[in-house]
């Protein structure tokens, strides 16, 4: 019944000279329109990355000043945490040390600026050096007291008698008109009151990390050295980023698809703003098997509101596909092969 299909193609094997030339040219002209479809097909050319999702508005509260943590007040996954809350109390030498020295110059400033305004008033005299004297003395504890509140406020110093040196570590500040976001969660991944409690910390040392979840979200990405280029050529060449108007500015970025851990049957679109892609590379320093630098990037993801809860979880793994535009197909899938042969061999030479 076939017959009307393979007879010409059994002409045209007779014609060619047999089955094995026949086959020959087949494979021929099939390797011709591979290589013109690796050639002038346009494929979405697409550099991997992986991030977590976290909300936008998250800070570390760090001692300030180099102190023992004496108590930690945040449970861990504590939320409705206000800002200006206590957070940890502390006590550091320094502090304590800066407050006393202030004090020993404040009491003998205070006592002299009393006993030169009862001078002047049991004189009852106009002496010019009594006026400058006195000046200078309520000028400088005017400086001193000064200096003491500000540390006090800056610290929130507990000026009770024999805790100079305790300080209370508070939640920052949101400056957000919604008051949705005006409370803070904490998202430390861990229960940090046992190990940090009775430590010295230095400044620079996180105590706990707060997010502000009823806020917005975003990927915190890390873009590997081998395709930072790659995005930014997407960006600088017309026809390879899209761009939108936010508040009157025309800006550019690339789409990108994200894929949540946990959740890798569905994928969902966002976007990546050239503005939010860092100009520094640093070194990956959370991942001790990977020594490529990385470029610290920030992905919005557009989620569905039905399911914007069950992806809400700080720290969640995320793998990305950024979209760098169209290129030949051919150099889409196999850009890595090219980028090592090139960087191996023809710049060897």
């Amino acid at each position: 019944p076939f017959k009307p299909l393979w007879w010409p193609v059994v002409k045209l094997q007779d014609g060619l000279g047999g089955k094995a030339r026949l086959y020959t040219i087949l494979a021929l002209i099939g390797i011709a329109l591979l290589t013109m479809a690796m050639i002038f097909v346009p494929y979405p050319h697409k550099m991997d990355a992986t991030g977590q999702f976290m909300p936008l508005h998250v800070m570390h509260v760090f001692p300030g000043e180099e102190a023992q943590v004496e108590e930690i007040y945040l449970l861990p996954g504590q939320r409705d945490i206000k800002p200006g809350a206590a957070v940890a109390k502390l006590y550091s030498i320094t502090i304590k040390n800066k407050v006393e020295a202030i004090d020993r110059e404040l009491g003998p400033s205070i006592a002299m600026a009393e006993v030169l305004r009862l001078q002047k008033k049991r004189e009852n005299t106009q002496d010019g050096q009594i006026e400058i004297k006195l000046a200078e003395m309520e000028a400088k504890v005017k400086l001193l007291t000064y200096q003491k509140n500000e540390l006090i406020a800056q610290y929130g110093l507990q000026t009770n008698i024999g805790e100079t040196g305790q300080f209370i570590a508070r939640a920052p500040r949101l400056d957000q008109l919604d008051p949705r976001f005006q409370q803070w969660t904490n998202i430390t991944g861990s229960d940090v009151r046992e190990t940090l409690t009775k430590r010295a910390m230095r400044p620079n040392e996180p105590i706990v990390k707060l997010g502000a979840l009823a806020g917005p979200w975003r990927v915190e990405l890390k873009i590997p050295q081998r395709a930072i280029g790659h995005i930014n050529k997407a960006f600088a060449t017309e026809g390879r980023h899209q761009s939108e108007t936010i508040n009157g500015k025309v800006v550019k970025y690339l789409p990108v698809d994200t894929l949540f851990s946990g959740y890798e049957t569905e994928s969902f679109q966002g976007k990546l703003y050239e503005s939010d892609v860092h100009i520094e590379a640093v070194p990956n320093r959370d991942d001790h098997n990977e020594t490529e630098p990385v470029t610290q990037a920030y992905v919005y993801v557009d989620l569905p509101k039905d399911k914007e809860e069950q992806f809400k979880k700080a720290g969640a793994n995320v793998r990305v596909k950024v979209i760098c535009g169209d290129r030949s197909l051919g150099y889409s899938l196999f850009h890595g092969v090219w980028e090592w042969f090139y960087e191996k061999v023809v710049f060897y030479f």
